[in-house]
């Protein structure tokens, strides 16, 4: 058995600062704030204290361009409304993917909601399924359904063309779009509809509580050989969760 552990929780940099900083939210569980930014270069350098609810979300300088285009991060929340177009050019002409540059309600929105998304985590799952030759893969929690992918040809990475990738909608009242059938070759919403196929890779990408693990641990053996799971960095839920499965025989 396969058992891969999570990254770490996402990594932000805001652009933009204005006089309504706090009516946008943050999880410092969920998020870390790692620099703040701004097309005023005489904002630059200078210092910042942003708190929300009684939290101290980030202090320090005010980074330039050139200092956040340098740092390793999932996204770049635009907070500056009035200057939406010329920051997506500016970064556009430094490199930034345009996929890392969206507006804080976009994220609030889709990405957040999608739990824990990370653009480089879903790129190095793909990576290691492309690189291991895999098949076929059954998607237990609609991760290759955000927003961001409405195809199989996604860049930077994308599926092979010989994998062929099911899903699982994990609740009943999922919405399952038509657009998701560019993604998916079959999309189950009760776990009978496929109990009997098998799988190279079964893929569990959403947080669980330990018995959740077990019930889909249980489930999992019996259609694939190859399960990832997805935790939180240094999870009580992991530790719990490996040694459960150790004392049962599991790799």
């Amino acid at each position: 058995m396969s058992i891969v552990n999570q990254l770490e929780k996402n990594k932000l940099i805001l652009f933009g600062i204005c006089n309504y900083l706090d009516r946008f939210t943050w999880d410092n569980s969920r998020e870390t704030i790692l620099a703040i930014t701004d097309l005023k270069e005489e904002l630059h350098h200078k210092y910042l204290n942003y708190t929300y609810a009684g939290e101290i979300l980030f202090q320090g300088n005010v980074s330039s361009i050139e200092e956040i285009c340098k740092m390793k991060f999932d996204y770049i929340i635009v907070t500056d409304y009035y200057n939406v177009d010329a920051i997506n050019a500016l970064l556009k002409s430094k490199g930034i993917p345009k996929d890392r540059v969206v507006m804080y309600d976009y994220y609030a929105q889709c990405i957040r909601k999608h739990t824990f998304y990370s653009v480089e985590e879903e790129n190095q799952i793909l990576f290691l399924l492309n690189k291991s030759n895999v098949r076929n893969v059954i998607d237990m929690d609609l991760l290759f359904t955000d927003r961001f992918r409405f195809s199989r040809e996604y860049l930077p990475i994308s599926f092979s063309q010989n994998m062929q990738v099911d899903a699982h909608a994990p609740f009943p009242n999922n919405d399952i779009f038509p657009i998701y059938n560019n993604v998916y070759r079959n999309i189950y919403k009760n776990f009978r509809d496929f109990y009997l196929k098998t799988y190279d890779v079964a893929l569990f990408y959403d947080y669980r509580t330990f018995q959740g693990y077990l019930e889909a641990f249980d489930f999992a053996k019996d259609i694939s050989n190859n399960i990832i799971f997805r935790f939180r960095l240094n999870s009580p839920e992991l530790q719990k969760f490996v040694a459960t499965v150790s004392s049962l025989g599991g790799g």
